[in-house]
């Protein structure tokens, strides 16, 4: 799969600067979790969590090279998703939230306009 030249691809470092916990799961039917519960077996790295793998593996990995190390703690399968887990913020929240740390930071938003 051929990535636009202007695209970069997400590294563990830009997961725990971000801070948004990773959601990873399962894709083997063959899953012992899965065949019991039946549906996948999930997990949540949370960005402490991801600091931790990024100071064993570098900052610099990408997701496709972490992914690739990740496997199932009930079946063992390197067969697994994963998805950024964080929360969309509607416009309305978005105001709401700038508004608030506008006021904690009257400075910065003086440098702003």
């Amino acid at each position: 799969m051929k990535t636009p030249r202007n695209w970069t691809r997400a590294t563990l470092g830009d997961a725990v600067r971000v801070g948004d916990p990773i959601m990873v799961w399962c894709n083997s039917r063959a899953c012992g979790y899965w065949q019991e519960h039946g549906n996948p077996y999930r997990a949540v790295l949370t960005a402490i969590d991801l600091a931790d793998y990024a100071e064993r593996y570098g900052v610099g990995t990408t997701f496709i090279e972490f992914r690739a190390r990740l496997r199932c703690s009930h079946c063992g399968s390197g067969d697994v998703s994963t998805m950024v887990d964080s929360r969309a913020e509607t416009p309305g929240e978005r105001r709401e939230r700038e508004a608030r740390e506008g006021e904690r930071h009257p400075k910065a938003r003086s440098r702003r306009a």
